[in-house]
């Protein structure tokens, strides 16, 4: 059998780089050479370029709130793009290894080929949740005496992801207002850095009081922000992480209202706004072809879905759109197809606010950076969450009764659904949409619950008696023919 510390480097690579990153994390331990390979920054490096040109994968990443246990998570979302379906099956929870001290979950800042960046107060904190590895940046040095807008991007020229802070001292609204001081962190120098970025930044020119995660594309990170100086319109405002300079990128004449919200995003690899009409309760998708062209300014489709409370997540690569929609206890995902216009349920996420989603890439980023161990406090807070989901109700005393292994497991469902008042009745029907004839199917007489049913109903009275009877008379008949066998003992 061949060596394989023999085999050339070329065709080292070449295998190594087909594999997935659970594989190679695995391989780390063949040798103390293929770990000094995996984990060099090269080899990240190419691994990532790679996966980002080869990979046809069209998985989401989504982040919401759980509602009971107030804590973040994480859910891989799958559709095929040969059958386009989603399914339970193809979801999975990915586990967030911390938690945040001062709120229920962390604030998000954005992510970048599947790497998140979390912060609460000056505690920034890069995840990535394909290899389960997180690191704590250092505390930044400049301080906001008005606004802070951070961003979250990747440098292709550097292979760098850079986090920037852009920290306002005054209302940039009005002419000879202070220019914002810029500081950048990069995660290849492990280091803030006060930049000269805010010498570039143009007058009145503000961003949103309620700060969006800006989009992140071509080495730069886009905003939203208003031009004071244009009768307050809409424009995009963009830092570009390699030269570190401010841009402005127009949008179309009269195209959004004041009213309107408008969001930076990602489609097929262009600039794109998503545009959320508050009049009409739609979403205009709008898609910049040509980069830097204001003419290129594109109206790709409109979504309406007749209905309100709903937002736009995220695009597919087979383009199809990731949308949410609040309601009580929570919010439902859906994926919508532009061509067709169907919409398909992805499922129910305990939620309290507006959810994110990003493409999910497999990358080894981070793997060469040391090791951090969770804070004994979040460890503490991580097992009462652990717990808390496997103790969400309390004993009850009928367990034995409906688990008993003497009866059916079909049986055993159903009875536990009934005792749950979880049984598919017409009165619980009702609650989910559904239009029809309420009455009970058996007397005709009154609306069909599980009470009516097993109680209520004249029917059901009528059958509980003549099982009541039948038992009493099995009885009857047992004890009838133990008192004429020991009769016949006795006389003979």
């Amino acid at each position: 059998m061949m060596d394989l510390e023999y085999l050339p480097y070329d065709v080292l690579l070449e295998i190594l780089h087909r594999l997935p990153v659970k594989s190679l994390i695995r391989l780390r331990c063949v040798s103390k050479s293929w770990n000094s390979l995996i984990i060099s920054p090269a080899f990240i490096n190419s691994n990532l370029t790679r996966t980002r040109s080869h990979s046809d994968s069209n998985k989401l990443i989504v982040r919401y709130l759980d509602v009971a246990l107030r804590v973040e998570r994480y859910k891989l979302i799958h559709e095929d793009n040969d059958n386009n379906v989603s399914s339970s099956e193809e979801i999975q929870d990915l586990k967030l290894p911390l938690r945040s001290s001062r709120l229920s979950y962390f604030q998000l800042v954005g992510s970048a080929n599947g790497l998140f960046c979390l912060y609460e107060g000056n505690r920034f904190i890069l995840w990535n949740p394909c290899i389960r590895k997180f690191i704590t940046l250092p505390n930044p040095s400049v301080t906001a005496e008005f606004f802070c807008y951070l961003a979250f991007g990747f440098d292709s020229r550097t292979n760098d992801y850079k986090v920037v802070r852009i920290a306002y001292k005054s209302d940039t609204r009005y002419e000879g207002a202070k220019p914002p001081l810029v500081e950048v962190y990069s995660v290849n120098e492990g280091s803030w850095r006060v930049t000269s970025g805010g010498d570039s930044y143009p007058p009145k020119i503000t961003m949103s009081i309620r700060p969006q995660q800006a989009a992140s594309l071509n080495g730069a990170v886009y905003f939203v922000a208003n031009d004071w100086g244009n009768a307050q319109s809409f424009i995009v405002l963009s830092f570009d992480l390699g030269d570190e300079v401010f841009r402005l990128i127009s949008l179309p004449y009269g195209k959004f209202g004041s009213d309107d919200r408008i969001f930076t995003s990602e489609f097929k690899g262009l600039l794109s706004l998503i545009c959320y009409e508050s009049w009409h309760y739609i979403y205009s998708i709008w898609v910049m072809k040509e980069y830097g062209i204001v003419d290129s300014w594109t109206k790709q489709f409109t979504i309406d879905l007749n209905m309100q409370y709903w937002k736009v997540l995220r695009f597919w690569k087979n383009d199809h759109v990731l949308v949410q929609k609040m309601q009580s206890g929570g919010l439902m995902l859906f994926s919508y197809d532009p061509e067709s216009q169907q919409v398909k349920n992805l499922g129910f996420c305990k939620s309290t606010g507006c959810s994110y989603a990003d493409n999910y890439v497999e990358n080894l980023v981070l793997l060469d950076k040391p090791n951090e161990v969770v804070p004994k406090e979040e460890s503490e807070q991580e097992e009462e969450v652990q717990e808390a989901l496997r103790n969400r109700s309390n004993e009850v005393d009928w367990d034995k009764v409906v688990w008993d292994a003497a009866i059916m497991p079909k049986h055993a469902f159903i009875f536990w659904l009934a005792i749950q008042d979880r049984l598919s009745t017409f009165d619980r029907l009702v609650k989910w949409g559904w239009q029809g004839n309420l009455l009970c199917g058996f007397c005709r007489n009154k609306c069909e619950s599980r009470d009516h049913i097993f109680f209520e109903c004249s029917f059901s009275s009528r059958m509980w008696q003549q099982v009541v009877w039948e038992c009493l008379w099995q009885q009857i008949t047992t004890i009838r023919r133990r008192i004429e066998g020991c009769s016949c003992v006795m006389w003979q």
